[in-house]
């Protein structure tokens, strides 16, 4: 059973130029192009192959073109890595993971909102719409069996979304209350400090945010 952590804070990758029967089907070398993902995205976040996992690979039902592959992943020390770490990780060594796999990488963090109006005439707000019915895939040589996670453009603001709170914060209503040294709407820690190079990485702002940022 794939933890839920797992499926929220997943990072995502669309490839050109592949189905998902090529994608899990081994070479010659026993290796196929999602387990040489598996090992390229461990050794990139300095972890254990055993604590990756590639769960999703599909076609998305919003996307015509066959040939454009979805594939969403998960890395953990302890807890989940956010997706912000997997998918810059991805950004990071991309020109990499293209000559290894032989494959175009379209877009990382998968947006189906990115060009305007193509599923919507205003507001446009990505779902990630996460099915009980597994999502299989078989080839004559091998079988995958994953989860099905699909990025869905609504065509609204107002999207109910389910209450998280980090660092033992509690959901009290669509709110989180935090524990002492915490704050933030999920506690997370939102002032940084930096010394000398640092950096430090974010969510991409939703077209339907209310952001503020200051320095």
């Amino acid at each position: 059973v794939m933890n839920s952590s797992a499926v929220d804070k997943s990072g995502s990758i669309r490839f050109a130029g592949i189905t998902a029967e090529e994608f899990i089907t081994p070479d010659s070398h026993g290796m196929s192009k999602k387990s040489m993902l598996q090992a390229r995205l461990a050794r990139w976040l300095n972890t254990s192959l055993d604590n990756v996992d590639v769960f999703t690979v599909l076609h998305s039902p919003h996307n015509t073109n066959q040939s454009q592959l979805d594939v969403r992943f998960s890395a953990h020390g302890s807890p989940y890595y956010a997706a912000e770490k997997i998918n810059a990780a991805i950004v990071e060594n991309g020109r990499e993971l293209e000559r290894t796999l032989g494959l175009k990488v379209l877009m990382v963090n998968i947006d189906e909102c990115l060009v305007e109006k193509l599923y919507c005439e205003s507001s446009c707000t990505n779902f990630l719409n996460k099915s009980n019915v597994p999502s299989a895939v078989h080839t004559n040589t091998t079988s995958f069996v994953g989860v099905k996670a699909v990025v869905d453009p609504l065509c609204n603001c107002n999207v109910p979304q389910k209450v998280v709170c980090y660092n033992g914060g509690t959901p009290v209503g669509d709110m989180c209350e935090c524990t002492e040294g915490y704050d933030g709407p999920h506690c997370e820690i939102v002032g940084i400090g930096f010394v000398g190079n640092g950096w430090a990485l974010y969510p991409p702002f939703s077209s339907c945010e209310d952001s503020h940022i200051s320095l």
